[in-house]
C-alpha cells in the first residue's frame, strides 16, 4: 500500500501538544479529545496541593526537607571589576611613600620609623591650612614653612595607651599575637669628635642598652586633613660606636610601652628631658611653646611612633626587584602598603579624641599633676 493511503501515527507528545493548542475561535480552549489519555486515564495536570504533598515524600516515605526560600538562596557572585587596564592602580600614598624608601632603605643599621604628630605653620604656630581635602604627601624642600611636632596632651597619649591595650588583649585569641613590652631608659648625649654619640642605659640596673651615633637620612611629611594628627615618615642609620668617657652633656629619661605585631612596632613615650631653646633646627614641641618656670626645669613629652623592626625586610625585597631586572614579583610594595596602613589605622584611633595645643598660659602646675597621675592610672 502506498504512503498516500496510510495515516502515520504521531509520537503521543506531539499529539498532546496538537489537543492542547487553543480553538480556531481564539478563545484558549482545549480540545475534548484530549480529556482523556488512550487508556482512559485522565491528562490533567496535579492541582498544586496534590503536587507538593508528593514531591515531599522520599523513596522510603519519609518527609523530605523543605526547599530552601528564595532569598535564603546563595546569590550568585558578582563579576570581577570591569578594568579596561589590566590591573589596579597603586594608592597614590603609599607608592610615593615606596619610592622614597626604595633608594633609602638598604645599607647596614638603617631605621625606618613614622612619628605622629602634626605639621605647624612657623608663622602662625598652627596646624597648617592647605586647599586639599584628603591625605597629601608634602614635596621634599629644603626650605619649609612648616615644622613638625611629634609630641601631644596627656589625654591623647592616654587614649592611644587604652587603644593599644584593647588591641593587644583582642589579639592573644587570634594567630597574630600582640607582644607588649614596658621599658624604662635614660639616654645620654655627649658630643665625640664633633658628632652627636647617644648611650642608653636601664634605669633599674644602669646596664649599658646601646652606644650609637645617629645620622639622619631624610623625612617625608604626611598632611591628614581628615584626620587629627598627620606624620612624618623618617630614614636614619644609627651606627653602633664604643662608649665614650666624660660627663653627658644633657640626658633624657624615657618610659616607653611597645607594641609589636610580626615586624612592626608600635612605641608610646613619657620623654623627662632638660627645655632645649626653641630654634628652627629642632623643631618645637608643644611642651617647648609653652612658658617655663625655669629654663633648666624638666620637661615632660609624649610621643607615639611606629617602627619597623627589622628595615632589612624591605632591603631584600628591593635586591629581589633588581636583580631579576622586575621579573620576578617582590612584595616591597605591599610591605609599604601595610606600613602605611597600620600608621593610618593608629591615627584613626585618636578622631574622638579633641586635638588642640596645649594653651600657651596654661599653668605648669596643673599640667604635671596630671602627667604625674597618667602613668598609674592609664599605662600598663
Amino acid at each position: 500500500m502506498s504512503d498516500q493511503g496510510t495515516t502515520k501515527k504521531r509520537p503521543r507528545e506531539e499529539e498532546a501538544q496538537e489537543t492542547a493548542a487553543p480553538s480556531s475561535n481564539g478563545a484558549g480552549a482545549t480540545s475534548t479529545s484530549g480529556q482523556e489519555g488512550r487508556d482512559g486515564s485522565s491528562s490533567k495536570r496535579p492541582r498544586p496541593e496534590e503536587s507538593s504533598s508528593s514531591s515531599s515524600l522520599l523513596a522510603d516515605g519519609t518527609p523530605s526537607a523543605a526547599p530552601p526560600h528564595p532569598e535564603q538562596q546563595q546569590r550568585p557572585r558578582p563579576p570581577r571589576p570591569a578594568l579596561f587596564f589590566g590591573s589596579n592602580i597603586p594608592d597614590d600614598v603609599v607608592q610615593a611613600v615606596a619610592d622614597f624608601l626604595y633608594d633609602r632603605c638598604h645599607g647596614e643599621n638603617v631605621e625606618i620609623e613614622a612619628k605622629v604628630g602634626i605639621l605647624i605653620d612657623k608663622t602662625t604656630q598652627q596646624r597648617i591650612q592647605m586647599p586639599v581635602q584628603n591625605e597629601v604627601v608634602l614635596a621634599e624642600t629644603s626650605s619649609r614653612w612648616y615644622t613638625f611636632s611629634s609630641d601631644m596632651t596627656v589625654a591623647q597619649h592616654a587614649h592611644f595607651n587604652r587603644c593599644l591595650n584593647k588591641s593587644g588583649e583582642m589579639s592573644q585569641h587570634s594567630e597574630s599575637k600582640v607582644a607588649y613590652k614596658h621599658t624604662y631608659e635614660t639616654d645620654q648625649f655627649f658630643t665625640v669628635q664633633g658628632k652627636k654619640t647617644r648611650v642608653s642605659r636601664d634605669q633599674k640596673t644602669n646596664a649599658v642598652i646601646g652606644s650609637i651615633q645617629k645620622r639622619r637620612i631624610a623625612d617625608l611629611d604626611i598632611f591628614s586633613p581628615r584626620r587629627p594628627f598627620d606624620y612624618r615618615i623618617s630614614v636614619n642609620v644609627e651606627e653602633p660606636v664604643d662608649l665614650p668617657s666624660g660627663n653627658p652633656e644633657r640626658e633624657r629619661k624615657k618610659d616607653r610601652v611597645s607594641y609589636q605585631l610580626n615586624n612592626l612596632k608600635i612605641d608610646l613615650t613619657q620623654v623627662k628631658s632638660n627645655n632645649m631653646p626653641n630654634n628652627p633646627a629642632q623643631p618645637p614641641s608643644y611642651s617647648q611653646m609653652r612658658p617655663t618656670v625655669q629654663q633648666t626645669q624638666l620637661d615632660l613629652t609624649h610621643e607615639l611612633e611606629i617602627e619597623f623592626v627589622n628595615a632589612a625586610e624591605l632591603a631584600r625585597e628591593r635586591e629581589i626587584r633588581i636583580n631579576s631586572q622586575g621579573r620576578q614579583p617582590d612584595r616591597f610594595l605591599e610591605i609599604t602598603a601595610n606600613f602605611i596602613n597600620n600608621i593610618r589605622g593608629l591615627i584613626a584611633q585618636g578622631q574622638n579624641i579633641q586635638h588642640h595645643p596645649p594653651q600657651h598660659m596654661q599653668q605648669r602646675s596643673q599640667q604635671h599633676q596630671h602627667q604625674q597621675n597618667y602613668p598609674n592610672q592609664q599605662r600598663r
